[in-house]
Protein backbone atom coordinates (compact mmCIF):
# COMPACT_ATOMS: atom_id res chain seq x y z
CA UNK A 1 0.00 0.00 0.00
CA UNK A 2 1.20 3.52 -1.25
CA UNK A 3 -0.37 6.57 0.59
CA UNK A 4 0.82 9.84 -1.47
CA UNK A 5 0.49 13.69 -1.25
CA UNK A 6 0.80 16.09 -3.68
CA UNK A 7 0.44 19.95 -3.29
CA UNK A 8 1.07 22.96 -5.70
CA UNK A 9 0.89 26.50 -5.37
CA UNK A 10 1.70 29.32 -8.17
CA UNK A 11 1.26 32.93 -9.19
CA UNK A 12 1.54 34.81 -12.21
CA UNK A 13 1.37 38.11 -13.14
CA UNK A 14 1.54 39.66 -16.65
CA UNK A 15 3.06 43.76 -17.44
CA UNK A 16 2.25 45.32 -20.45
CA UNK A 17 6.06 47.45 -20.49
CA UNK A 18 5.95 51.28 -22.56
CA UNK A 19 8.81 49.58 -25.18
CA UNK A 20 5.71 47.16 -26.74
CA UNK A 21 6.90 44.19 -24.74
CA UNK A 22 4.26 41.80 -22.90
CA UNK A 23 6.37 40.60 -20.33
CA UNK A 24 4.93 37.37 -17.98
CA UNK A 25 6.70 36.61 -15.18
CA UNK A 26 5.61 33.95 -11.62
CA UNK A 27 6.42 31.93 -9.77
CA UNK A 28 5.64 27.71 -9.01
CA UNK A 29 6.50 25.47 -5.80
CA UNK A 30 5.03 21.56 -6.08
CA UNK A 31 5.42 19.28 -3.03
CA UNK A 32 5.18 15.54 -3.12
CA UNK A 33 4.98 13.35 -0.14
CA UNK A 34 4.95 9.28 -0.31
CA UNK A 35 4.82 6.74 1.74
CA UNK A 36 5.29 3.02 1.18
CA UNK A 37 3.64 0.30 2.79
CA UNK A 38 4.50 -2.39 5.58
CA UNK A 39 6.99 -4.44 3.65
CA UNK A 40 8.77 -1.21 1.96
CA UNK A 41 9.24 1.21 4.87
CA UNK A 42 10.16 4.33 2.40
CA UNK A 43 9.45 7.40 2.54
CA UNK A 44 9.86 10.44 -0.60
CA UNK A 45 9.75 14.19 0.44
CA UNK A 46 9.85 16.45 -2.84
CA UNK A 47 9.84 19.80 -3.35
CA UNK A 48 10.27 21.38 -6.35
CA UNK A 49 10.77 25.21 -6.88
CA UNK A 50 10.63 27.37 -10.08
CA UNK A 51 10.94 30.79 -11.77
CA UNK A 52 9.88 31.71 -15.04
CA UNK A 53 9.66 34.98 -17.28
CA UNK A 54 8.72 34.99 -20.89
CA UNK A 55 8.88 38.52 -22.73
CA UNK A 56 7.27 38.74 -26.18
CA UNK A 57 8.65 41.60 -28.17
CA UNK A 58 6.19 42.84 -31.03
CA UNK A 59 7.63 44.27 -33.74
CA UNK A 60 5.31 44.27 -36.27
CA UNK A 61 1.62 43.27 -36.46
CA UNK A 62 2.38 39.76 -37.51
CA UNK A 63 6.14 39.08 -35.80
CA UNK A 64 7.32 39.00 -32.63
CA UNK A 65 9.88 38.12 -30.79
CA UNK A 66 9.90 36.06 -28.01
CA UNK A 67 12.38 34.82 -25.03
CA UNK A 68 11.86 33.30 -21.96
CA UNK A 69 13.70 31.44 -18.84
CA UNK A 70 12.53 29.16 -16.46
CA UNK A 71 15.20 27.75 -13.45
CA UNK A 72 14.24 25.25 -11.25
Amino acid sequence: MVEYGIGELSAQRRFALPTGNLLVAGASVRRLDMRAGAFAHRSVDQSIWSLYFEDEWRIRPRLSVVSSGRPD
